[in-house]
């Protein structure tokens, strides 16, 4: 029995991406593509900038610095669980480049190849 490592990879990284947005940020992320090429994960989604702008916690907005400090632990929480999926560490990343279209991609290049046999 053959295992499609690339197919399990892509769902696992989906799932972890969508929660990662929610706890943190509380965006609810239904449209999320992942691609997997050689040592690059690339992962796709919508653009949620309108939901963004207005998170708040207890009715109050979520001002730039507290918004950097959740970026820094959302950038922990994925380099680390990526590591945990996939048995490869994250050697460098870029969040939030954003397309004209109102996609959102973040890049992320892993230490070794995610094809396996």
């Amino acid at each position: 029995m053959q295992i499609n490592y690339r197919q399990t990879y892509q769902e696992r990284i989906s799932n972890a991406y969508r929660e990662g947005q929610y706890r943190l940020f509380g965006k609810k992320c239904t449209d999320v593509d992942v691609l997997i090429y050689h040592n690059h994960i690339f992962i796709i989604s919508k653009d949620e900038s309108e939901t963004s702008s207005r998170i708040t916690i207890r009715g109050r907005r979520i001002d730039p610095a507290l918004n950097e400090m959740k970026q820094i632990e959302y950038d922990t929480y994925m380099k680390s669980t990526l590591s945990q999926i996939t048995g490869c560490n994250v050697v460098c990343c870029q969040f939030n480049i954003i397309f004209s279209n109102g996609l959102i991609m973040d890049i992320y290049c892993m230490d070794g190849k995610l094809d396996h046999p």
